[in-house]
């Protein structure tokens, strides 16, 4: 044997346990029957929200034409599953990025930020019905039920759609969805295997397959991601616009949802007697130093994209921020002034990084402004190009129970992944200096 193999033979004996007080068997595991009732229920009023707002299209598709009814409501429950894609989305991001830089402070909530990533299937199924349905409506009836570049009609004479008709191809743009899909559920997976073989093994250098697997992955992940947000989001709300720094602003959305959403379920987490003396106030103050720095980076982005656009002039462009800004003024001016203004200042304050209920009471606001920013994005769309579409006050009727739904159901069946592994990979090599972990600044 040479002494390379001997050395990695070695390396992969089990990794020692660090002795500390908090790493038991009741600390490091939520046990199922502390929150069956809560997913349960969770779960439930997540089926009873969707239900709903089904009941709302039929109510709404007395006063409005059955194909306006079912565009929002399909709308709506989009803007609900592209909402909690971006946790999902930001916690592999966050997670990969941390292997590649071997950070050691997150060891404590690492798993946790596993579990949300590896949920990322449940919003690609919703994406995927959506996408199928849309498709399938199109080579059945010529078009698609929310996306107005899915016509016949307007295939054969918009310049736009002819220029770009090989990128808009159906079967072209199903291959791009799977390619989407199989990057971001097979990349959790990936990573999410390699965990429990190192809790299994305790063998240091699977960290290290981690980390390269992580590194390319980044770059695929950035991607699918980029072109995702393009074909779903961009040329779903209007098949004319076209933004370069698209795929920056939804990444910068779902990271930066991730760090409130993170910082509530480990409050929760604690409240529940789990990762008590492991996940500290030391890490919840790092999350919110990130919630800052990613509040002041989506503001940065969206203003950039606004800058740009207005400065070029290009209608086909502002035409995009114009219907925006007349048809939806006030939720225009709330989303900035919600999405930046109202939290930069707290967060500027260490007393708002450590207390944990006012750091908790930013997060829920932040969590609800990411939500708010996609139903910005999507919500105007279903109104244009529409012989009867479904006004604001009726649309309500539609969008709250649909995305409260969505919402509901993916935060109910996050509860209970939570209990089907611990909490803390306790062979984790970098665990002591997570337990150590203390912020000066």
């Amino acid at each position: 044997m040479s002494q390379i193999t001997a050395d990695a033979a070695g390396a992969a004996a089990d990794a020692p346990i660090p002795d500390h007080p908090a790493l038991t068997e009741e600390n490091i595991n939520l046990a199922s029957g502390r929150v069956a009732l809560l997913w349960k229920a969770l779960v439930a009023a997540g089926v009873v929200g969707i239900a709903a707002s089904i009941v709302a299209c039929v109510i709404v598709a007395q006063s409005h034409s059955v194909s306006s009814a079912i565009a929002h409501t399909k709308g709506a429950l989009f803007v609900g599953v592209v909402a909690v894609l971006g946790p999902s989305l930001g916690a592999l991001f966050f997670l990969m990025i941390n292997y590649v830089v071997n950070a050691g402070w997150m060891i404590a909530m690492k798993r946790v930020l596993e579990q949300v990533a590896l949920l990322i299937w449940l919003p690609a199924i919703g994406v995927l019905l959506f996408v199928l349905s849309e498709l399938v409506s199109a080579m059945s009836g010529g078009t698609g039920i929310v996306s107005t570049w899915l016509n016949d009609a307007i295939t054969a004479e918009e310049y736009f759609i002819t220029k770009k008709k090989p990128y808009f191809n159906p079967f072209f743009v199903g291959a791009r969805l799977v390619f989407y899909l199989v990057v971001w559920i097979g990349l959790a997976r990936l990573l999410w295997g390699i965990s429990r073989r190192l809790e299994a093994s305790g063998d240091r250098w699977l960290n290290n397959k981690a980390s390269f697997h992580s590194a390319w992955g980044l770059l695929v992940l950035a991607l699918a991601t980029a072109f995702f947000a393009f074909d779903w989001l961009m040329a779903l709300t209007d098949y004319e616009f076209f933004s370069t720094m698209w795929g920056v602003y939804f990444f910068a959305g779902a990271f930066f949802v991730t760090f409130p959403a993170m910082a509530l379920l480990l409050t929760f987490l604690r409240s529940k007697g789990t990762l008590v003396g492991l996940v500290t106030e030391e890490h919840h103050h790092d999350l919110s130093k990130f919630m800052f720095g990613f509040v002041v980076f989506w503001a940065y982005i969206a203003y950039s994209q606004y800058f740009l656009i207005w400065y070029s002039a290009i209608p086909e462009e502002t035409v995009w921020y114009i219907h925006r800004k007349q048809e939806w003024p006030v939720l225009t001016a709330f989303l900035v002034i919600g999405h930046f203004i109202v939290p930069f200042f707290p967060l500027l304050w260490r007393v708002f990084r450590r207390n944990t209920i006012l750091y908790c009471g930013i997060g829920g606001w932040l969590v609800l402004m990411h939500v708010l920013d996609i139903y910005w994005i999507i919500r105007p769309a279903l109104t244009i190009a529409r012989e009867d579409p479904v006004g604001f006050a009726p649309g309500l009727l539609v969008d709250i129970p649909a995305i409260a739904g969505v919402v509901l159901l993916y935060t109910g069946v996050l509860v209970w992944r939570l209990t089907k592994a611990p909490l803390l990979n306790v062979r984790e090599p970098r665990l002591p200096e997570t337990l150590v972990h203390k912020n000066y600044v």
